[in-house]
């Protein structure tokens, strides 16, 4: 089978199912995130089954991982968390695997789970900081932030060495 077939095969089956293009969808409409979330679960279902049927496992892990990431936004927070952690293990390679760690550490932060998300966040930045990827930077700190308030420590002195590192680095 030609990469077209397969191609060809998706689209059809999420033609049938009426899930072409959630996003399109989403931007025409305004379709709420809820609503977003379900279409792109049963997206990421049909194109799971296909990666597995022909056997792309890194499509499948970026499948797995997308599915976690529509749990997380429908609030399942123990399946999506489960699921994107079962993605990354999967998952080859560092790139852009910041941004699927700031997933699963917001994940962790609606689960209550603030260390897992805090480890999860220093995962991120270890890999920002090695291999330069600057693309979700900002997103990480965000996260970061919101999850030491959640942590109970309301002061900055854990977190000021590491921002005057990152004010000389940046300007």
């Amino acid at each position: 089978m030609t990469v077209e077939e397969l191609l060809a095969q998706v689209v059809e089956l999420l033609q049938q199912e009426g899930r072409l293009s959630y996003r399109l969808l989403k931007r025409r409409f305004g379709i709420d995130a809820g609503q977003q979330a379900v279409q792109h679960s049963a997206y990421t279902e049909a194109t799971a089954a296909v990666c597995s049927e022909h056997g792309f496992p890194s499509m499948l892990a970026l499948g797995t991982i997308s599915r976690g990431g529509a749990l997380l936004a429908q609030a399942q927070w123990a399946e999506g968390i489960a699921q994107m952690r079962q993605g990354l293990e999967a998952y080859p390679g560092e790139f852009r695997r910041t941004g699927y760690l700031a997933w699963l550490a917001e994940g962790y932060r609606g689960a209550g789970q603030v260390e897992e998300g805090l480890a999860a966040i220093a995962e991120a930045l270890r890999l920002v900081d090695k291999n330069d990827e600057r693309y979700y930077e900002v997103e990480v700190w965000r996260i970061k932030g919101q999850l030491v308030l959640e942590s109970g420590v309301r002061t900055l002195k854990t977190l000021a060495p590491k921002l005057k590192q990152k004010r000389r680095r940046v300007f």
